[in-house]
């Protein structure tokens, strides 16, 4: 996929394909919105991947690492997992 800033880039990151659809394991959530940054996306939006989580507020800040610190998937989810133990 094109980056944004490419030609032939587009102004959503987001493709309809990853829209919508079952709540994903947190991993794959995570690498999704790895993937979109890594593609050029500011930033993600996510609705059942984090509401239905186990631990909402763990999830937003395993996200928000991934956003805004360049976290990998797989270190965001170390996150969540030990934010979600307290």
């Amino acid at each position: 996929a094109p980056r944004l800033d490419e030609p032939g880039g587009c102004s959503n990151a987001l493709r309809r394909d990853e829209a919508g659809g079952k709540k994903l394991p947190e991993l794959e959530a995570l690498t999704m919105a790895r993937r979109a940054i890594d593609a050029g996306a500011a930033g993600v939006g996510m609705g059942r991947n984090i509401f239905q989580s186990d631990a909402p507020i763990a999830m937003i800040q395993a996200v928000s690492a991934v956003v805004h610190e360049g976290a990998s998937a797989a270190d965001a989810k170390d996150l969540y997992e030990t934010l979600r133990a307290g």
